[in-house]
């Protein structure tokens, strides 16, 4: 772990971890804490030019990282995919999307439907933004794909409520299994 904040760092190492303090945007600090031998950083940087500058280092400095990002927001998200990271977690859409599930099992859809419906709507969050990735500098363009995926995304909420109306699971099937002879 390598952070800024000295208290965090502390609890840390108290804790057994080893930590790091300083800015990880400093190739030397990198090197101190192991980034030649590592495979995979989690950089959860809140400051998206930070987090940018740390990512072409990583990527410059050490090819082998796999780098697994946290962003705060769709536009770190964006900034992020244009210089290469592909792995990338948007910290609040899962718990987003869990709180979505609570609330349609509270309103008495089953946990199966209410998770399914969460699961259509991150996948297809997700692969919004990659069809948007190409389009970033055409304002013009990136309304017409957005207005395009909330038409997609209208659809898929009226296919599941459609699925819901007939009792159907997604991804289960009413059919007895086959018999063995």
């Amino acid at each position: 772990m390598l952070d800024h904040d000295a208290a965090q760092i502390e609890t840390m190492r108290r804790f057994g971890w080893r930590a790091f303090y300083g800015d990880a945007t400093r190739l030397d600090l990198l090197r101190t804490a192991g980034a030649e031998q590592a495979r995979v950083p989690v950089p959860a940087i809140d400051d998206v030019e930070q987090s940018l500058k740390l990512a072409r280092l990583a990527q410059e400095h050490f090819p082998q990282l796999a780098i697994v990002a946290r962003v705060r927001n769709v536009q770190h998200y964006l900034r992020l995919r244009e210089i290469g990271v592909r792995l990338i977690e948007r910290e609040t859409l899962d718990s987003s999307l869990m709180s979505a599930r609570s609330a349609l099992e509270q309103l008495g859809w089953q946990p199966h439907h209410a998770r399914a419906i969460a699961m259509h709507f991150r996948r297809h969050t997700i692969r919004q933004l990659e069809v948007l990735l190409p389009h970033l500098r055409d304002e013009a363009r990136c309304i017409a794909v957005a207005k395009a995926g909330h038409q997609q995304l209208e659809q898929l909420f009226a296919d599941e409520r459609q699925r819901r109306r007939q009792g159907r699971r997604e991804g289960w099937s009413d059919e007895p299994p086959p018999k063995n002879d």
